[in-house]
């Protein structure tokens, strides 16, 4: 079967979840082919006593059935339910046409039931307890009905005794499996329930790896690795790459002034202030919002913030930080004690083959130069 039939039986644009339910599911119609094909085979053979017109209504029946999942699983309908894989509809399905072949096939009987059992272990990854309880239920109330209509039409040649010992046997085997079936399902949840657990965690633990805890943004660890991959990629391209380093002036003043409580909450509002305005200029925010991660605002240490400006030169950065800087005034720490706070910064662009160490060490003497010419204002490394 070429490429073409296959797009043509998946269905186009069709997702990889939904081709792998479509998989399983042509795997289930390749037993239903092998089952019909085995049943054609010992009617040949003079095995089972089935007439051609049974078998055409039995074939036309089997294959009416798989199309509405086909047509389900081809139209997306499935996606409509809790469970868009329709395993227990289908293990339905099966299970009652192996009861079919049981009742119209006393010859083979012991093999079909052992077909039906196999169907039952094909729910026990992908069902609840509850659900497989009553799959079992089904498949072995099914099977003593139609013992008990052969009891009593007298329609089997089979003495009591022997549906005894039949019903009787497939009841332990339905028990035991039924049994294990849920042991495996309660075993499936609890790992479901740790993967998630442990997917939080690690999301969790990745935020701390990445982000400093007094104002959720970027650590240094993280804009620093930010940092050398952008180097290497403006290395690389020839694009520029400007860094700026950010301090609050006179923050010291602040802390002693309006305790340590204030000069967090200046340090929070300050970091929201950055990032809105960021947002605005269509430069950088946070990672939650979807932004590109290689471009990063974060605290580099204390009072002090570093930008990363990927494919941005000098005046682009500078004009950014001014517009940064001469838009502190509408920033207040709390409405009852609003100290003024301003910024100086200094920015640094990437020379070609430079190291990172040397881009943060002009960026940092841009910074004093800032601070020694009087603060509040923007200075341009070397």
């Amino acid at each position: 079967m070429g490429a073409d039939s296959l797009a043509w039986l998946f269905g186009p644009g069709t997702e990889r979840a939904q081709k792998l339910r479509m998989r399983r599911f042509f795997i289930s119609v390749g037993s239903y082919s092998l089952w019909f094909l085995a049943t054609l085979a010992a009617t040949g053979l003079g095995l089972l006593e089935l007439s051609g017109s049974s078998l055409v209504l039995a074939g036309v029946l089997l294959v009416a059935s798989q199309l509405v999942f086909y047509a389900a699983f081809r139209t997306g309908f499935n996606l409509k339910f809790s469970e868009p894989s329709l395993t227990l509809p289908q293990m339905v399905v099966g299970i009652v046409w192996g009861l079919v072949l049981v009742a119209v096939a006393p010859q083979i009987r012991g093999y079909v039931l052992m077909a039906v059992i196999v169907t039952l272990l094909f729910g026990i990854f992908a069902l609840k307890r509850q659900r497989f309880v009553q799959l079992a239920a089904l498949a072995f109330l099914g099977y003593l009905g139609v013992v008990a209509f052969e009891i009593v039409t007298g329609s089997s040649s089979y003495s009591p005794a022997y549906h005894a010992i039949s019903v009787g046997t497939f009841a332990v085997v339905v028990v035991w499996t039924t049994l294990f079936g849920a042991y495996v399902s309660a075993i499936r949840h609890r790992l479901s329930v740790r993967n998630e657990e442990l997917e939080v965690a690690l999301a969790h633990n990745q935020r701390l790896a990445e982000r400093d805890d007094l104002t959720g943004l970027y650590n240094r660890r993280f804009l620093t690795d930010v940092l050398v991959r952008e180097r290497a990629r403006a290395d690389r391209n020839g694009q520029p790459l400007s860094i700026a380093i950010i301090d609050l002036d006179r923050f010291k003043q602040i802390n002693d002034r309006y305790g340590h409580s204030t000069g967090d909450r200046v340090l929070r509002n300050f970091a929201d202030y950055i990032v809105s305005e960021l947002r605005t200029m269509d430069y950088v925010g946070h990672a939650e919002e979807g932004r590109d991660p290689d471009s990063a605002f974060g605290r580099y240490g204390g009072e002090e913030f570093m930008l990363v400006l990927p494919e941005t030169g000098l005046d682009d950065a500078h004009r950014c930080l001014d517009r940064l800087r001469s838009g502190l005034d509408r920033m207040t720490a709390d409405p009852q004690a609003p100290p003024h706070v301003t910024l100086s910064a200094g920015i640094a662009q990437f020379a070609s083959g430079e190291s990172v160490e040397s881009l943060l060490r002009r960026a940092d003497q841009a910074l004093y130069d800032a601070k020694d010419g009087g603060r509040n204002r923007i200075c341009l490394a070397a």
